[in-house]
């Protein structure tokens, strides 16, 4: 069963955000069938978004692979605090935010191991 457009829209936005991709290069509205599934419509959207990168008509914010990977799993391991803690970290701006592409492994490290000091842009930042 297919569910709601709107819905449909808002997820497959988020996990383009996730995968590094600014979803206003992307017209999500107008790719989005309401008579698929939510899986259906993201796999079509990110099999065109791909051969768009191929091409060269959408580069994504980080070229490394490895950076997009730490960005996804600081994601991952984010959304698995306790939601109390993912409050208090979300709420509170550390002293030092890393951007997508700064996420070396060092800096990875860094983070996890002190997620109160440091942030993480797009994972556990304010805004």
């Amino acid at each position: 069963m297919a569910t709601n457009k709107e819905f449909q829209v808002k997820a497959i936005k988020k996990y383009l955000k996730q995968k590094g991709i600014s979803p206003d290069l992307i017209d999500v509205e107008s790719m989005v069938d309401s008579t698929l599934t939510l899986s259906e419509n993201a796999r079509i959207i990110m099999d065109d978004v791909k051969l768009m990168q191929k091409i060269g008509v959408i580069k994504p914010e980080t070229a490394s692979q490895k950076k997009i990977e730490r960005f996804l799993k600081a994601i991952d391991i984010f959304e698995k605090k306790h939601w109390k803690k993912q409050m208090m970290d979300a709420r509170f701006r550390a002293r030092h935010t890393f951007e997508k592409s700064q996420l070396t492994k060092k800096n990875f490290n860094k983070w996890k191991k002190h997620s109160n000091r440091y942030d993480i842009q797009g994972v556990d930042t304010k805004n």
